[in-house]
């Protein structure tokens, strides 16, 4: 269903009232019987609620998702503001640089943000970067790389 269908659809779907979380999971509970109600990677049941939650939102917040897996980002959906990445390599500025070249691609540059780099004193074996980028210093570095290079604009002597 294109987007502007979907809005329509919604706005039909929900009275006034009923355009609370509560509400709007029950709807979904309905609709989708005993299946789960969101899974890892279920890209549809995200664009659904970013079109339902920005239609809903009379401030005009920023919006995004935080999927467990990278690929799971609804890039070229107008409710989409900024990305939202959950990625520990090290060093990260050149999967940063590639973010932005992947976005661009899709013809709507957006913000790409990695939210979620590290966590300081946290440093769990499963990390790809584990022992090496363990530590308070890498995790500043990480941070310093992925804002630095998220928001600038294009400068092909650096890269």
């Amino acid at each position: 269903m294109s987007t502007p269908n979907l809005r329509a659809h919604l706005a039909q779907s929900f009275d006034p009232a009923e355009r609370t979380l509560p509400a709007m999971l029950m709807h979904q509970a309905q609709r989708h019987g005993d299946k789960p109600l969101v899974s890892a990677g279920d890209d549809a049941w995200t664009h659904e609620m970013g079109v339902l939650v920005k239609t809903w939102d009379p401030y005009k917040h920023l919006a995004t998702s935080h999927p467990g897996d990278n690929v799971h980002q609804d890039r070229k959906s107008e409710w989409f503001d900024f990305t939202s990445f959950q990625e520990w390599r090290r060093p990260i500025h050149g999967w940063m640089v590639e973010q932005r070249k992947k976005q661009e691609s899709l013809g709507r540059v957006i913000p790409q943000t990695n939210e979620e780099y590290g966590y300081e004193d946290h440093y769990p074996r499963w990390s790809p970067v584990y022992p090496d980028g363990a530590s308070a210093d890498a995790n500043r570095r990480a941070a310093w790389e992925s804002h630095l290079r998220a928001g600038e604009k294009r400068c092909d002597a650096e890269e």
